[in-house]
C-alpha cells in the first residue's frame, strides 16, 4: 500500500511540475530574445544531471524521482519570474512585421522577426499593417532579455507619387504609404477615395485606423461612429451582419469606439 502512496504521490508531483512548465515558464520562454541564452537546453541538461545523482544516491532517492521535475521546475521558474519583474535596462529594436490580425478584443495580433526569430505579440489598436514596428525588449536581473506586447511605428514622410504616373488608385496609393509608414500621405489620398465613395466601409475604417496610429483621437472617433453607422444601415444578408475585410465587424468598430473616447479622456 505504501509503495502505491509513493507511486501515487510522485505522479501527481510530475504532473504539478508539467503545469508549471506550460502555465508558468513556457510563456515567459516564449518571450526570451534566444539567440541570447537556450532555457530549454539548460532544463533537459538540468533533468538528465539530476536523473544521474539520483540513480547514484540513496539520500535523493527516498524523495522519489518526481522531485527532480518539481525542483527544476520551481528554481527555472524563480529565475524567469524575478528576470521578468526586476528590470535594469531596456532597447528598442525594429522588427519586420510578418502578420496582422484583427481580433473582437482591444487589440490586434501582430507577429514580429527579431534575432532570426518569430514572435507573436498581442499590441495597441493604433498598430496598422505596415512594414516594420519598433518593438521594446526588457532586460532582467539575471540578463535575460524578454520582448514586450508593445510596439511603436516610427512614421516617414514619404516623397509624393503622381496617382496618374503610378497608374494606381488613391486607395491603392493609401494602402502603399501605409505599408511604407507614411500614414499622413496614407490619410490624404483615403479622403480622396471617401470623397468619391463615401460609403465604403473597408477604406473608412482603414483611415479610421490610420488615425488611431497618429493618435489623432477625436478624427478616428468621428469615423468609426461613421462607419458604425454604415454597417447598421446595411441590410442584413441571411440573418448575419455584413461584415468588411479581415472580419472587421460591428463589435470592433464598437471596441475601437470605447478606445478613443477614453483616451480622449485621458484615460
Amino acid at each position: 500500500m505504501k509503495r502505491v502512496i509513493y507511486i501515487v504521490i510522485n505522479l501527481a508531483v510530475v504532473v504539478f511540475s508539467f503545469i508549471i512548465y506550460i502555465g508558468g515558464i513556457e510563456p515567459k520562454l516564449n518571450r526570451l530574445i534566444i539567440s541570447d541564452y537556450n532555457i530549454r537546453g539548460a532544463i533537459i541538461i538540468g533533468l538528465i544531471i539530476f536523473t544521474f545523482i539520483y540513480m547514484y544516491s540513496k539520500r535523493f532517492q527516498k524523495f522519489g524521482v518526481g522531485f527532480i521535475p518539481f525542483f527544476l521546475m520551481v528554481v527555472f521558474y524563480a529565475l524567469l519570474f524575478l528576470n521578468t519583474n526586476i528590470i535594469v535596462d531596456s532597447e528598442k529594436h525594429r522588427s519586420e512585421l510578418t502578420s496582422f490580425v484583427q481580433t473582437n478584443n482591444d487589440y490586434v495580433k501582430i507577429s514580429v522577426r527579431l534575432s532570426n526569430r518569430s514572435y507573436k505579440l498581442k499590441v495597441s489598436p493604433e498598430i496598422v499593417p505596415v512594414d516594420s514596428v519598433d518593438v521594446f525588449v526588457l532586460k532582467g536581473i539575471f540578463g535575460l532579455r524578454a520582448i514586450t506586447d508593445s510596439a511603436t511605428i516610427q512614421i516617414e514622410n514619404c516623397p509624393h507619387i503622381n496617382p496618374i504616373l503610378s497608374k494606381m488608385t488613391s486607395l491603392e496609393l493609401a494602402r502603399f504609404y501605409i505599408n511604407k509608414r507614411c500614414l499622413y500621405q496614407a490619410v490624404e489620398q483615403y479622403n480622396d477615395h471617401l470623397h468619391i465613395n463615401s460609403k465604403d466601409q473597408t477604406a473608412l475604417y482603414e483611415r479610421a485606423s490610420t488615425l488611431l496610429a497618429l493618435k489623432n483621437h477625436a478624427q478616428a472617433l468621428e469615423d468609426f461612429h461613421a462607419l458604425k453607422l454604415l454597417i447598421k444601415n446595411f441590410p442584413e444578408e441571411g440573418g448575419l451582419q455584413r461584415q468588411l475585410i479581415d472580419n472587421i465587424d460591428l463589435l470592433i468598430v464598437s471596441l475601437r469606439i470605447e478606445y478613443c473616447e477614453r483616451k480622449l479622456k485621458g484615460c
